[in-house]
């Protein structure tokens, strides 16, 4: 998920993250959401674990891109999301 830096911080990225949670978990029924992010965005990371996403660990040197990084994956399970979702409606 990227955001023009005007549009950072202002609630868009969680508005849009809990409807496609939404859509995928509640909807579709799909029992799990995964995310996986450039371990320098610590922004994303923290909306992820606000949203109840779980860390489930690192994938070193994942991808080259402005000299190397690595990748952290996070997973939700449906089974979570309902008490969660409520929160940020």
């Amino acid at each position: 998920m990227t955001l023009a830096r005007a549009r950072q911080g202002l609630a868009h990225g969680r508005e849009a993250l809990v409807s496609v949670l939404d859509q995928l978990l509640l909807r579709m029924g799909r029992h799990r959401a995964v995310a996986q992010v450039d371990s320098r965005h610590a922004p994303i990371q923290a909306l992820l674990r606000r949203l109840g996403f779980r860390d489930e660990g690192d994938d070193r040197q994942k991808f080259f891109f402005k000299g190397g990084a690595d990748e952290r994956s996070y997973a939700l399970l449906a089974s979570k999301w309902p008490a969660k979702a409520s929160r940020f409606r």
